[in-house]
């Protein structure tokens, strides 16, 4: 019995070593509890089981066991409490998370070395899992990295007289459209407002009819026969027209 319970200490312990982090803190303590549960144990069993025989009843043993469980709990659970308490208070950074992680390992370290046969595979155990002081967590050999590289070919560089040969791209709509009335956008909101009354599918349809138009005679006429009787003959508002006929000369010239 005595073996197994020391086989299971060393089991929980190093399940103990490998979790850090907060994201671990509830597993932590809950292996953490089990551990100081089997040694309590391992020591009840060393104190009253080694002789002869038992050194208590029945009775006396499972009220021993009982306190002893209640009183590892309440330390183990005051301990948790007050470093989550504290880690509330600061969110983002987590200061605190040492605190509980460095005694607690030294503990579980202190008390599993107790057993003779043990003590110096558990140092071993905690030099493997402890994460190092300086930050370096990582260590490379750049030799070993880079040794592929050397072995990249040598391009030749392409002489002025090559000629390199590219297919012709196929016309994008702005580029369709490039030769047609360039009007801004805060051209096209004065003109929809002062000389098409607010009417946006009027306003389209006469710009598109104005770029289908070959002249620039073509295009005044249009204006000046077609469009503006449709909105008083633009009266009051020649500084619009003024500038739309300036944008109709400018696409033909």
């Amino acid at each position: 019995m005595k073996k197994k319970l020391e086989a299971e200490l060393v089991s929980l312990a190093h399940q103990v070593l490998q979790l850090s982090g907060r994201n671990n803190l509830e597993q932590m303590y809950q292996t953490s509890r089990k551990l100081y549960e089997q040694l309590a144990l391992l020591r009840f069993v060393e104190n009253h089981f080694e002789g002869q025989k038992p050194t208590l009843t029945k009775e006396e043993t499972t009220v021993y066991m009982e306190e002893l469980f209640q009183t590892t709990k309440g330390k183990v659970d005051d301990q948790v409490d007050t470093t989550e308490q504290m880690n509330e208070l600061m969110p983002d950074q987590n200061p605190h998370q040492e605190d509980l992680i460095e005694p607690l390992m030294e503990t579980i370290k202190d008390m599993v070395a107790q057993m003779p046969s043990q003590g110096q595979h558990i140092d071993d155990m905690f030099e493997e899992v402890r994460p190092s002081k300086s930050g370096d967590f990582l260590a490379f050999d750049f030799d070993e990295l880079a040794k592929d590289y050397k072995n990249l070919p040598t391009f030749e560089e392409i002489g002025d007289s090559a000629k390199v040969q590219t297919e012709a791209k196929p016309k994008s709509v702005n580029d369709v459209y490039k030769s047609g009335l360039q009007i801004g956008l805060n051209d096209k909101i004065a003109f929809i407002k002062h000389l098409f009354d607010g009417e946006t599918d009027n306003y389209n349809r006469v710009i598109s009819q104005l770029n289908t138009l070959e002249s620039e005679t073509e295009a005044k006429q249009f204006i000046n026969e077609i469009v503006k009787p449709d909105y008083n003959n633009w009266e009051r508002k020649e500084f619009y027209e003024a500038r739309l006929i300036a944008l109709i000369e400018a696409k033909f010239n």
